[in-house]
C-alpha cells in the first residue's frame, strides 16, 4: 500500500537479532544492520548505542549533518571525541578537537531526527478533547478512536488552510479550543432553522408577463406637478386566473 514506518527499537528486539549489544565496543559511526524478514534493524554507535527499525530505508543512506562534540565531562566523551579531532592541529592546542563538524549518519537516524513527535503530538491532541466512553461493546473503542483521529485531521488541515492565509507570525494559542467550539456549534445547528437564501432579479431572470391598457411612456414625472403618476394610481387585480390592469376610482 506504499506505506511504511521507521523508529527507535528497544534493547529486547535488537537482543533477538544481534545478541549482547552491551559488549560491543565500537569506534563512533559503526552501524550493524540485518534485514528480519522485511525489516531492517540496525544497531549505530553514537554517544550511546541507538537500535531502530525501518521498512522505508536498504541501510545505504548517509546524508551529512552538522555534529556537536558533547563535553568532555560525559560518560561517552572517549567515544565522540573521536570524529572531531584536527588533520592539523596547531601547536600548543590544549584541546586538537572541534566543536562541530560535518560527520554521515544513517537515513534512517536522520529521517526520525526530523519527523519524530507525530504520534506523540496526535495522541496528546486526542486526549485533550477526547470523545471516548465507557461501554460493553467491543466495536465502540474503535469507532470512538477513528472519531477522535477524524476530528484531529479535519483540524489539521484547517490550520494549514488557517496559516496559509497569514503573512504575520500565528499569535493564535487556542485554535484547537476554537476549532472544537465551532465543530460542536455547527453539529447541533437546526438545519431548518436557516434563513431563505435571498433572489436577485438579473437579467436572466424570467419575469411574469403584465398586460398593459396605457404605453409605457406615459408613465413619467410631470414638472412643476406633485400630482401622483398615473401607472402608480392604478392597481392589480385578478379575474378568473388573467392578471388585468383598471384605473382606480
Amino acid at each position: 500500500m506504499g506505506i511504511g514506518a521507521c523508529g527507535t527499537a528497544w534493547r529486547q528486539v535488537t537482543k533477538l537479532v544481534f545478541g549482547n549489544i552491551d559488549e560491543w565496543k565500537a569506534a563512533w559511526g559503526s552501524l550493524r544492520s540485518k534485514v528480519v524478514p522485511t525489516t531492517l534493524v540496525s544497531i549505530w554507535q553514537d554517544s550511546n548505542k541507538v537500535g531502530f527499525c525501518t521498512t522505508i530505508h536498504d541501510g545505504t543512506e548517509w546524508p551529512v549533518r552538522n555534529r556537536k562534540r558533547t563535553k568532555g565531562t560525559s560518560t561517552s566523551a572517549a567515544i565522540t571525541k573521536q570524529p572531531f579531532y584536527m588533520f592539523s592541529p596547531p601547536s600548543g592546542c590544549k584541546e586538537p578537537y572541534e566543536h562541530t563538524r560535518l560527520l554521515p549518519i544513517p537515513g534512517a537516524i536522520d529521517d526520525y531526527n526530523h519527523h519524530m513527535g507525530g504520534v506523540d503530538i496526535a495522541d496528546q491532541l486526542r486526549a485533550g478533547f477526547s470523545t471516548q466512553q465507557r461501554g460493553v461493546k467491543p466495536w465502540r473503542p474503535l469507532f470512538y478512536w477513528l472519531l477522535d483521529s477524524t476530528i484531529i485531521n479535519a483540524f489539521h488541515l484547517s490550520e494549514h488552510q488557517r496559516k496559509s492565509k497569514l503573512s504575520g507570525k500565528d499569535k493564535v494559542r487556542s485554535a484547537h479550543w476554537a476549532f472544537r467550539e465551532a465543530l460542536v456549534s455547527e453539529l447541533l445547528k437546526d438545519p431548518f432553522s436557516t434563513a431563505p437564501k435571498q433572489v436577485y432579479i438579473t437579467k436572466n431572470t424570467l419575469l411574469p408577463q403584465i398586460r398593459l391598457t396605457q404605453p409605457i411612456g406615459i408613465h413619467c414625472c410631470i414638472p412643476g406637478k406633485r400630482a401622483a403618476c398615473i401607472f402608480c394610481s392604478w392597481r392589480h387585480q385578478t379575474k378568473k386566473g388573467i392578471r388585468v390592469i383598471t384605473k382606480s376610482n
